[in-house]
């Protein structure tokens, strides 16, 4: 059976700003990742027309605080589809995760994955090996 994963195409985007962020930093450009860092944040804290600055930013807190090492891991999909024995599903996973642990920790802007950072970084190591196996 095919199953269809949806995607933001906010959450992509974010994700590609935190890959460059991740490569700038490698590159020891730090003030320029700050500036995107920056730039995501801003975005993050703007109100909407029907809200204030400080519903905005109680909002944003409280979302930044579900993410978490297990929601971004995305183990629980990848196993089940493991299970399955679908192997090509579950590098599809792998590859989203990839996206969401590079993309939000590299920020700094999540509290819950700064915390975790190292084994993020473990996990991010197994899935691009993983990957890496596709032929």
């Amino acid at each position: 059976m095919n199953k269809i994963i949806m995607y933001n195409v906010w959450d992509f985007i974010h994700a590609m700003w935190g890959l460059e962020i991740r490569l700038l930093k490698e590159q020891n450009k730090l003030d320029e990742a700050q500036k995107i860092i920056e730039i995501i944040n801003k975005y993050l804290l703007t109100p909407t027309k029907i809200d204030t600055p400080e519903g905005t930013k109680t909002r944003e807190a409280k979302r930044r605080e579900r993410f978490t090492y297990e929601s971004v891991i995305r183990n629980e999909n990848i196993e089940r589809d493991l299970q399955d024995n679908d192997i090509k599903r579950a590098n599809e996973w792998r590859f989203i995760a990839l996206l969401g642990m590079i993309g939000n920790t590299e920020t700094g802007l999540y509290p819950n994955l700064n915390e975790r950072k190292d084994e993020i970084e473990q996990k991010i190591t197994e899935y691009i090996t993983e990957l890496t196996k596709i032929k």
